[in-house]
């Protein structure tokens, strides 16, 4: 749940900044971007911390699974 808020908020961000009138310093997609990344940032600790996660925070420690994470 916590991680499709924060991909929407993050994803809004980039549809709404076209639109914004000051571009990239409307407050509102400053205000959204922000909370998309604090929004990743909560999950990630939760996932870490919580006893049955949804993902395995270890697979991130192989460092051929981080690489091809991060390049598409």
């Amino acid at each position: 749940m916590c991680t499709n808020q924060a991909l929407k908020d993050y994803l809004t961000v980039f549809s709404l900044a076209g639109d914004a009138p000051q571009g990239w310093k409307t407050p509102y997609v400053i205000v959204l971007l922000v909370l998309g990344v604090i929004l990743i940032a909560a999950f990630v600790v939760w996932e870490i911390k919580y006893p049955y996660s949804i993902i395995d925070m270890n697979v991130f420690k192989d460092r051929d699974f981080s690489l091809v994470s991060v390049n598409p």
